[in-house]
């Protein structure tokens, strides 16, 4: 099956489909199964080429993979995996921390024949509530007093409480905020 030109299911996928065999992310969907499952389910090793680039993708059969679910190993496999979906979901909460004033290095753009080219530095301050920290990502939210919020990257400004101290940000480790 082509899509503008490109793929996005082999002939043989859509066959599989339609004889009740389907992707991971399918599966789980139908079945409202965690995704770290994939990891114990049972494959009898068929696969297809999904995507523009031809990916080999794993093809499960629906219903084994239900009576398998019945089965001893199965619960034990999915208990096992809702433990690593909690596990892994309490490892990516956000560190939240509460402001007073943000403030950050701003640039005006001029535009000339049609071009933006950056103008002078100004710092600009606002009141803030809390920003919150991504995990795995570099990214902050600033959460205004009023409720409204926008994102900078996590090391584009600074932070200050209501006393005037800076308060230092979460570190950064490569892979989330500590």
């Amino acid at each position: 099956m082509k899509n503008n030109g490109f793929l996005i299911k082999s002939d043989n996928a859509l066959i599989a489909e339609t004889n009740g065999r389907h992707t991971l992310t399918e599966l789980c969907q139908k079945l409202k199964l965690p995704l770290e499952i994939g990891q114990y389910l049972p494959w009898d090793g068929e696969w297809h080429h999904v995507s523009a680039y031809a990916n080999e993708v794993p093809y499960y059969h629906l219903g084994r993979v239900e009576a398998w679910l019945k089965t001893d190993p199965g619960r034990k496999a999915l208990e096992k995996a809702k433990a690593e979906q909690r596990a892994k979901k309490d490892s990516t909460l956000e560190v939240a921390v509460a402001v007073a004033k943000v403030s950050w290095t701003a640039y005006y753009t001029n535009w000339k024949r049609g071009r933006a080219t950056r103008g002078a530095a100004y710092t600009k301050t606002e009141a803030a509530v809390e920003v919150r920290f991504h995990p795995h990502k570099v990214m902050a939210t600033i959460v205004r007093p009023d409720g409204s919020c926008f994102r900078k990257a996590a090391d584009g400004f600074d932070m200050e409480a209501a006393d005037g101290e800076a308060i230092p940000r979460p570190k950064w480790n490569g892979k989330t905020h500590e």
